[in-house]
């Protein structure tokens, strides 16, 4: 029941943060196709030969089904892929080329900014595109406004900690299902002589982040509302998860300052060559262990907190897909949305990211660890603090600095949670 209630409070945040709900949001002839314009009329080139340009955070292997597969039916227009690693990566490399007046014909809109994103005009409105009438609202107004949607998210996605069966078998541990269960595992793997978990200089906040689940959320599903309505705090929230962080992870040996070194590529690399038991991830990493080690066992389980019974995983709906409202080419973009959202560029989507689609129609299926979770996505029964967050990209880039701070030595736990309110602070002064 707590998580349903989650579910209402999420879906209420939506609401208010981006400003729309079912019933001011488009009708459903707006989104039959016929109805609704876009608020700026896209530039055509014709059938001329033209190049668009799209920022992405899928790389080239990723794309390069789909992007075929649009150039048989467009071959006159040829793709300029700009590929930027997520997270911050991307939310930079797309920074830059708005500020510069140089937005993309098509680029991903993430979590940490899309307010930038629908606030600065950068996305065209994108209303109209006909596979709105198949989607929930959940999926369909992560990110909109005022009942104007700004990015196509086809698909959720659901995280926890992938871990290696035969290693586990080998250190005679079993998948925890308490909190005090998972310290005592990562403590009997590392006295087998089994690095326990690997973490990358860029995912060192997921614990904390877990934690912060766990122990705020399970129990105040609408605190991150409460704080966007200055009615509390971060560090009411974030200090708990922090400390604990530090107390049991890095001052215990989980958790190393050579990992203030460490790719998630070098991550990956560790898991599939057996070399470490644990990594947080999710399907996005389902590709590289089969080219990596096809004979990998593995599994998923999913954070558990300190009171018995509570387990979540992490989970949000997946990036949009955007086309520059200013772009040059900014019609033939909408092309490339126009066959995204089609069934067949789903279905070629769905497969090269082993996606849960939030699109109804499309047939699939997806590899066992993640098909027993399918129910529990498509109902949006997962969490990502980042998609709450009043000023996404500010907090995620305050977490990731500071936790790389705190171990690196140089800041305390508790230090991190006051500067996010420091910055929320500052940022609603601005505003």
């Amino acid at each position: 029941m707590k998580k349903i209630a989650l579910l209402i409070s999420v879906l209420l945040v939506f609401s208010i943060i981006l400003g729309c709900s079912p019933q001011t949001g488009s009708t459903s002839q707006d989104t039959a196709g016929g109805g609704k314009a876009a608020d700026t009329q896209p530039s055509s080139s014709g059938n001329k030969p033209v190049t668009i340009t799209y920022l992405s955070w899928h790389n080239e292997t990723t794309l390069k089904p789909i992007i075929e597969a649009f150039n048989e039916k467009y071959p006159h227009i040829t793709i300029d892929l700009q590929y930027a690693p997520p997270i911050q990566d991307y939310v930079e490399k797309a920074k830059v080329l708005f500020l510069a007046g140089e937005t993309p014909d098509v680029f991903v809109t993430a979590a940490e900014n899309k307010m930038e994103v629908i606030e600065n005009g950068y996305a065209m409105d994108i209303t109209h595109l006909p596979v709105f009438s198949r989607m929930s609202d959940t999926f369909k107004y992560t990110y909109a406004k005022d009942g104007k949607i700004y990015a196509f998210a086809p698909d959720a996605w659901i995280g926890g900690i992938y871990y290696n069966v035969k290693l586990f078998e080998q250190a005679g541990v079993t998948v925890p299902n308490s909190y005090d269960e998972f310290i005592a595992v990562l403590q009997k793997l590392k006295d087998a002589g089994i690095k326990p978990i690997a973490f990358s200089k860029d995912n060192l906040y997921d614990i904390p982040q877990a934690l912060f689940i766990t122990e705020t959320i399970d129990k105040i599903p609408d605190y991150d509302a409460q704080v966007n309505e200055g009615k509390m705090t971060y560090v009411e929230g974030w200090t708990k998860p922090y400390r604990m962080w530090y107390d049991d992870f890095i001052q215990k040996g989980f958790v190393t300052k050579d990992m203030l070194g460490i790719t998630r590529e070098q991550v990956v690399d560790e898991f599939t060559t057996e070399q470490v038991a644990m990594m947080i991830g999710g399907p996005w990493n389902l590709e590289s262990f089969a080219q990596k080690n096809p004979d990998l066992e593995f599994d998923m389980m999913p954070f558990v907190g300190t009171e018995p019974g509570v387990k979540w995983n992490i989970g949000a709906v997946g990036v949009g897909f955007s086309v520059g409202k200013n772009a040059k080419y900014n019609a033939e973009g909408m092309k490339y949305l126009e066959f995204l959202s089609s069934d067949e560029g789903l279905a070629l989507f769905q497969k090269a990211t082993a996606a849960i689609l939030g699109v109804e129609g499309i047939e699939y299926t997806l590899h066992p660890v993640f098909e027993r979770l399918k129910p529990q996505a498509v109902q949006g029964l997962f969490y990502l603090p980042a998609v709450t967050w009043k000023y996404s990209e500010a907090m995620g880039q305050i977490m990731l600095k500071g936790s790389q701070d705190i171990l690196a030595g140089v800041l305390e736990p508790e230090e991190v949670p006051r500067q996010m309110d420091e910055k929320r602070i500052e940022l609603d002064a601005q505003k």
